[in-house]
């Protein structure tokens, strides 16, 4: 990877969109496939705004990608925050092609070989439109970290731009991303947030 697809050292959080339609058919949804949300996709949405209010540090705007399950999670979670909202094209998931609406299944031993869909995005350059996505969220001043609702493909974009690979990211999961500058293989301290019925917001550090 070039410097280029380096992110900006800004804290910020991002969600995958709740469960989906497409899920539930183990099908490849791209940013092509525009599926909607489940009624299972709907909740989980909704129980993360009626506990996201236990997060330490509150998010100051919500970026959603254009496709409905993600832009309808994003709204659900800010019935809650009650947060300027800002509809970012690139945010949308890896664009799969000949693959878009195939079975999981049939192609999932292909993504973890790395090979690049045909007549879809390669990987490196879906990397390099998420981070030019990022490096223009952060032209703008935040006070507080501010929320990307989006895909799983997103987040595993971001973190193949530092050569980690990640297998299933799940829905509605809420992560933070921190900068550490002492750490310059991954200069990032990532810790994941679920509701909990105990304590509101179960936390945990992943890297």
């Amino acid at each position: 990877m070039t410097k280029l697809y380096i992110l900006p050292p800004h804290p910020f959080y991002i969600v995958r969109h709740g469960e989906s339609e497409a899920n539930v058919r183990r099908a490849m949804a791209g940013g092509n496939l525009d599926s909607p949300l489940t009624k299972i996709g709907i909740g989980q949405a909704k129980d993360l705004a009626n506990v996201i209010h236990h997060l330490p540090l509150k998010p100051s705007r919500i970026y959603y990608s254009p496709s409905q399950r993600a832009k309808h999670t994003a709204e659900h979670i800010n019935d809650a925050l009650k947060l300027d909202m800002i509809e970012v094209h690139d945010l949308k998931e890896h664009l799969f092609g000949d693959w878009e609406n195939a079975s999981w299944d049939d192609v999932w031993h292909l993504v973890e070989k790395d090979v690049n869909p045909p007549n879809g995005e390669t990987y490196d350059s879906f990397g390099g439109r998420i981070s030019s996505a990022l490096h223009s969220i952060f032209k703008h001043h935040h006070h507080q970290p501010p929320m990307l609702v989006a895909h799983g493909g997103v987040f595993r974009a971001i973190m193949r731009l530092y050569n980690i690979k990640l297998d299933k990211v799940p829905n509605c999961a809420l992560y933070h991303f921190e900068p550490v500058k002492e750490n310059h293989s991954f200069p990032w301290k990532v810790t994941s947030y679920k509701p909990s019925d105990i304590e509101g917001l179960e936390k945990a550090e992943i890297f």
